[in-house]
């Protein structure tokens, strides 16, 4: 059989730029956790404010600081902040979770960090717009072990339009589209997403590099 030189000039070529597409991913992937926690740091103060209002607010609120401030150690003070989540009847029912969530996670314990999403996301009490939090930060955690096709039937209802995550959510779907291998997919997914004027600035701002990577000139030697 004879070896056609410029077909493997361009699988080669093909191969490094998806590469060079997973590297960035890899880069930028937890600044969508970032984002959430940035949200959550926000809400909880928000909820802080309000938690004046009424007694029940107020104990929450002290609650949530006792567990946070119980152990210098993340595990610890994580068990702590799940066990007040449980109890409490506010907001911080769903922050005390996410915060538990983010705690298992610095010490490198994903598991519980996805079971304390997981919770959350099943938890009837709480908002949809945190249920939906978890669900996409659960998703975010867990996608270097579920298979493509899983993860991306996770992401579909988080991003559809007017999903208050849908932006974050198209950023994992091509992530999961590159994972499966399904490069076109994911460049038009990325090309949508870098185009969408109601996204954040930095978000359209990796898009458009990671669109770049997917079509960025030949290797050369």
């Amino acid at each position: 059989m004879a070896h056609n030189p410029d077909a493997f000039a361009r699988e080669v070529d093909e191969e490094l730029r998806e590469d060079r597409l997973k590297a960035i991913w890899r880069r930028y992937g937890l600044l969508i956790v970032g984002g959430a926690v940035a949200l959550v740091l926000a809400t909880a103060a928000s909820v802080g404010w309000n938690a004046w209002q009424e007694n029940r607010r107020i104990a929450d609120a002290d609650a949530f600081d006792v567990a946070l401030r119980s152990s210098a150690e993340p595990v610890p003070a994580a068990e702590e902040l799940e066990g007040m989540a449980a109890d409490a009847n506010t907001g911080y029912r769903a922050i005390g979770r996410l915060t538990a969530a983010q705690l298992y996670d610095a010490a490198g314990n994903l598991d519980a960090a996805r079971d304390a999403l997981a919770t959350l996301a099943a938890d009837g009490q709480v908002p949809d717009l945190y249920r939906d939090l978890a669900r996409l930060l659960d998703v975010a955690a867990g996608l270097d072990a579920m298979s493509p096709d899983a993860a991306l039937a996770d992401l579909q209802p988080l991003a559809a339009d007017g999903a208050p995550w849908r932006h974050s959510a198209r950023e994992l779907i091509a992530a999961a589209q590159l994972e499966a291998g399904d490069t076109a997919a994911a460049a038009t997914t990325l090309e949508a997403l870098a185009a969408d004027g109601t996204a954040p600035p930095g978000l359209r701002a990796r898009a458009s590099e990671l669109v770049a990577a997917l079509s960025g000139a030949p290797a050369t030697e």
